[in-house]
C-alpha cells in the first residue's frame, strides 16, 4: 500500500519507519528540513514543505 505522513515527529517518524519496514511506500511531508534529512535513508519518499 501507498500512504502519506504529515509530520515527522515523534508518532510520525515511528509510523513511517515501520511502514517502511512492513514493504509499504511511504511519503512522508515536514516543515523541517533536517527532520527530512534526518529520515531520508529511512523512509520512502520525502518532500520538504515549508508554512506560513
Amino acid at each position: 500500500m501507498k500512504y502519506i505522513i504529515v509530520g515527522l515527529g515523534n508518532f510520525g517518524s515511528s509510523l513511517g519507519m515501520a511502514l517502511t519496514r512492513q514493504g509499504h511506500e511511504v511519503i512522508a511531508i515536514d516543515s523541517s528540513m533536517q527532520k527530512v534529512e534526518a529520515y531520508k535513508e529511512v523512509i520512502s519518499y520525502h518532500l520538504y514543505g515549508c508554512h506560513g
